[in-house]
Formats: C-alpha cells, sequence, structure tokens
C-alpha cells in the first residue's frame, strides 16, 4: 500500500489569521463579495422600502400593495416624510412629476392594484369622464 501525502493546509496557503473562516476570504487574501463602489443613497434606499411592499404579479395581471391603506381603500406609504398614494408615487418614479390636478387612473378598477402598466395619469376632467363612463357600463350589465 502506498502512503498519500496528506492534503496541504489552505490555511496556510491563504496565510489566514487563526480562527478566521476561510469562506470570507477570497483567494490572495482579498476580501470576498462585492466590489467596492459608492454606497446607495437616500432617495435609493426608500425607493426600495416602499418597492418590498408590493406584492407579485397576481393572474389578472394586478399586483396587490401589501402595506397600510387608507379609509378609501387605495395603498399608502410614508416617503420624505408624507403620507403618499402608493399608486400615485410608483407613477410619478415612473412617468416623471404629475402636476396636482391630475389623478392616476387605475385601469384595472382595483384601487389595492399597484402594477405600473395599469397606472395611468390623466387629468382630473378626463379621469371623472372614465368613471362615469364605466358606471354607465355597469349599470347597464346590470339592468
Amino acid at each position: 500500500m502506498v502512503a498519500t501525502p496528506p492534503a496541504p493546509d489552505r490555511r496556510a496557503r491563504l496565510a489566514l489569521p487563526p480562527g478566521q473562516p476561510p469562506a470570507l476570504v477570497a483567494e490572495q487574501g482579498a476580501p470576498a463579495g462585492p466590489p467596492p463602489g459608492p454606497p446607495p443613497s437616500a432617495e435609493d434606499l426608500a425607493r426600495a422600502a416602499v418597492r418590498r411592499l408590493i406584492g407579485p404579479v397576481r393572474q389578472d395581471g394586478c399586483r396587490e400593495w401589501r402595506g397600510s391603506y387608507d379609509r378609501d381603500g387605495y395603498g399608502q406609504a410614508w416617503y420624505q416624510g408624507h403620507r403618499r398614494q402608493a399608486h400615485r408615487l410608483l407613477a410619478i418614479w415612473e412617468h416623471g412629476d404629475i402636476p396636482r390636478s391630475w389623478e392616476v387612473d387605475h385601469t384595472c378598477r382595483h384601487r389595492w392594484c399597484v402594477e405600473i402598466s395599469h397606472l395611468e395619469p390623466s387629468p382630473r376632467a378626463e379621469h371623472r369622464r372614465r368613471e362615469a363612463e364605466r358606471r354607465h357600463l355597469i349599470d347597464e350589465e346590470v339592468d
């Protein structure tokens, strides 16, 4: 029977200090992990916190808001020290600034939905006209 030489000690090869686990150190002693770069901005962190409250896509294509709701059934989020309607906040991030006189229409008709493709900024008068048209269609279906 031939004796095999002992396996080389990885700790010795990487010159790790005693007690340092090898998994935390990459080859040649460089720290493991992502390359250094600028830290995320406060805005990036705030947006990430809001986006964590968006549910997965449902079968109907909607994405449910998983945060709190206002008394009218719209999702709401704290952003930059103010309570905001979640769907409006996401529409602003997607489309840019939306005038205060405009509203964000849920084309799917679900107030809790925050799927960006279901949110359409429009002037208040246009939004009201669409709502009246939809109510009229619903009333016709009931008759």
